[in-house]
């Protein structure tokens, strides 16, 4: 009996033992199971991401290529670039070194224009001064040309008066000729001019030379500011002489002195006595000898 109950208990023990191993059996089945479907889905899941990756991978790749492509053009833009900003900085330098010289070349232009304008006053101011003097002989040559007619008229005048003083003189010589024939202590008048001889044939006469007693009063013809000098209308003929002191006067106000220094016929040339200047005397001033 004892036997049998030990049996019943192992045979007991042996079936829970069993259906503990089977329900661990089954259980870790189940676990093996559901751990197996979880690898799966993993895996698929893994797959999945991974068939993802690999799609992305590839449109990364693409993307990538296109980006180096791209990196590429930018960095030969950028080398183009470059060259034109390295292009660009010479042609700035260029233009800089161009402005400067420009600039240099300006302000020597200023300076030689500044020169001309300078030069060009002066020239003007010469060519006022020419213009000045050409009317100044030109007054000068008119007077010279209306003293010359009148010279030449009081020529032809004196050269009449003389061949009719001539006549006169010689009508007078015969009569005085004719009454010495008639009357020998008669006393002729023309001792000085004719030598009377009876019985001469020929009569000769001197040359009357009619000179001036005083100088008269003359006026300034013309006045050089530059060589200091005048110009008057008083010459040989009026008696002026080389060194001759003159006043000049302007109405009753008297003026200065100068010196005759040159002489023409009709007209003659005076420097200024110190402190008597140019700026002091004009044209028609009065001149009289001192």
């Amino acid at each position: 009996m004892v036997n049998n109950k030990m049996n019943n208990s192992s045979g007991k023990i042996l079936v829970i033992f069993l259906v503990i191993a089977a329900v661990l059996l089954t259980s870790l089945a189940a676990i093996s199971t559901f751990l197996f479907q979880k690898e799966i889905e993993k895996r698929k899941s893994a797959e999945d991401k991974l068939n993802v990756y690999l799609k992305e991978r590839v449109t990364v790749t693409k993307d990538l290529e296109q980006l180096q492509k791209e990196k590429q053009i930018l960095q030969e833009k950028n080398k183009e670039a470059d060259d034109k900003i390295n292009g660009l900085l010479d042609e700035l330098e260029l233009q800089e070194g161009l402005r400067k010289e420009i600039k240099n070349e300006s302000a020597s232009l200023r300076e030689q224009l500044d020169s001309a304008k300078k030069d060009t006053e002066k020239l003007n101011a010469k060519v006022a001064e020419l213009q000045e003097a050409a009317q100044k002989y030109e007054e000068i040559k008119n007077t010279f040309e209306t003293q010359k007619k009148q010279k030449e008229d009081l020529d032809a005048q004196l050269k009449t008066t003389n061949e009719h003083t001539r006549k006169l003189e010689s009508t007078l010589v015969e009569l005085e000729r004719k009454i010495l024939e008639y009357d020998p202590n008669f006393k002729p008048s023309t001792g000085e001019v004719a030598k009377i001889a009876k019985g001469a044939e020929q009569i000769a006469l001197d040359t009357i030379v009619v000179a001036p007693q005083t100088i008269p009063e003359g006026r300034v013809l013309a006045v050089d500011t530059d060589a200091e000098f005048l110009i008057l209308n008083l010459g040989e003929k009026d008696g002026v002489k080389a060194g001759t002191i003159m006043s000049v006067y302007r109405g009753k106000d008297y003026l200065g002195d100068v010196k005759i220094t040159r002489i023409q016929p009709e007209m003659s040339a005076a420097d200024f006595i110190p402190p008597f200047s140019s700026k002091l005397v004009r044209k028609n001033d009065q001149v009289v000898v001192k």
